[in-house]
């Protein structure tokens, strides 16, 4: 900064929504600058958050100063999720004494020094989904993806039927708005490659759905036959089976077939009108009371039903213990046998000490 007067730089800032959900919490300013000899003891540098003064730099030493890592803590509440922009508003007056002249504006100097650094607090290390209330909050766990630098696939396995693509034009415009993100951040496909490893959305009706993400729905097969479901939730899974309708709108959420940490969201019906219909009221109805991990509304009465049906999982910044467990419930088949064979050394190792202590007191008699 150069110059009598105001002068401002600003940067944008993105910060996921998830950071929020924690009160108390600060941003660290750590800057690095310097200013000149010659300044008035009224300037200063502002720190201007979406246009709302947040903090301050005293440049208030006639001789000039240089700082290094002079901290500025500002309270989260002055971010808003998504894109933030942060200004550096340097008000610089110039010295007068009684007998020397003002310091020209060429003179008048302040340097914010490209070492000085931002800190945003992070997020919980990790959260437990499924949680459908979550997804209609900020949009998470996509949120999370965004902030990774992935993008999450938006799958329309039928996108010449007007219902199904106006189905998808709406969550898009509900995900930016939920996520506080430019649409680019979403991609948008009728399929996805085996290869792709990112979280996933289908929007359309339940016969288009791809045979991988049907055997997880709760609607189709035997009960047997639901690996993906929590065994003990038969009668949910019967009773969601019972309730749809051509009128009925199926939300639900689980841990993509075979993908650990690897989320999918898919949004059904039998008809795509039904689709497209019941996106409109998630977005102006049921957001607020969305909860579990599956959800059955229907769009004529508003009726709406929620359940908890499907395993839980951890997404985020995962420990060893974290994805041990997500491995082990991912996998019923290895799961319930090694805590068998957990539970049959606990025993044995209890009947063994039980029996040593018999030994040394039938020794000590």
């Amino acid at each position: 900064f150069q110059g009598m007067g105001a002068l401002e730089q600003a940067i944008s800032l993105y910060i996921p929504p998830e950071m929020f959900r924690q009160e108390n919490r600060y941003a660290k300013f750590d800057l690095d600058l310097i200013y000149s000899s010659g300044l008035r003891e009224d300037s200063t540098l502002h720190i201007m958050i979406n246009g709302t003064l947040a903090g301050s730099v005293p440049l208030n030493n006639p001789d000039g100063k240089t700082f290094a890592d002079y901290m500025v803590q500002i309270p989260m509440s002055f971010f808003r999720a998504g894109h933030n922009t942060v200004s550096f508003r340097a008000i610089m007056k110039p010295f007068r004494a009684a007998k020397c002249a003002p310091v020209g504006p060429e003179g008048m100097v302040t340097a914010l020094l490209a070492s000085s650094e931002v800190t945003i607090p992070s997020g919980h290390k990790h959260y437990i989904l499924p949680d459908l209330a979550l997804i209609m909050d900020d949009m998470f766990p996509y949120s999370l993806a965004v902030e990774k630098g992935e993008k999450p696939a938006l799958i329309i396995p039928d996108p010449r039927n007007r219902h199904n693509f106006e189905a998808a034009v709406n969550f898009t415009a509900m995900f930016a708005k939920r996520l506080k993100s430019p649409l680019s951040d979403l991609f948008i496909t009728d399929q996805i490659s085996k290869d792709f490893r990112g979280d996933v959305i289908y929007i359309g009706t339940l016969d288009s759905l791809p045979d991988d993400i049907k055997k997880v729905l709760p609607l189709f097969g035997s009960l047997n036959s639901l690996k993906y479901l929590l065994p003990w939730k038969k009668e949910a899974v019967l009773d969601i089976r019972n309730r749809i309708t051509d009128s009925r709108l199926l939300v639900t959420q689980f841990e993509y077939p075979d993908n650990s940490t690897r989320t999918a969201l898919v949004i059904t019906a039998m008809k795509p009108e039904t689709v497209n219909s019941g996106i409109k009221l998630l977005e102006s109805h049921a957001s607020a009371k969305l909860s579990g991990d599956t959800a059955l509304m229907d769009t004529k009465t508003r009726e709406l039903k929620t359940y908890s049906i499907h395993r839980q999982f951890q997404v985020g910044r995962l420990g060893l213990q974290e994805k041990t467990g997500n491995w082990l419930t991912s996998r019923p088949e290895y799961y319930y046998p090694l805590l068998a064979i957990v539970v049959l050394i606990l025993g044995l190792l209890a009947l063994l000490l039980a029996k040593r202590r018999k030994k040394i007191r039938n020794e000590e008699e």
